[in-house]
C-alpha cells in the first residue's frame, strides 16, 4: 500500500517535473534530455509493484 501512494505520486511529481522543463526550455535539447533521464531515476518501486 505505501509502495503504491509513492509511485503514485512520483508519477504526479514526474509529470509537474516534465511540463516545468517544457515550459522553460524552449526546445533545448540537453533539457528535454533530462526529463526523459527522470522517467527512471531508480528502477526499484516499479519492481516492488510487481508490475
Amino acid at each position: 500500500m505505501i509502495v503504491e501512494s509513492i509511485h503514485i505520486r512520483f508519477n504526479e511529481i514526474k509529470e509537474v517535473y516534465k511540463t516545468f522543463v517544457a515550459n522553460n526550455t524552449s526546445g533545448l535539447v540537453p533539457q528535454r534530455q533530462k526529463a526523459s533521464d527522470y522517467d527512471n531515476p531508480d528502477p526499484v518501486p516499479q519492481t516492488q509493484l510487481g508490475e
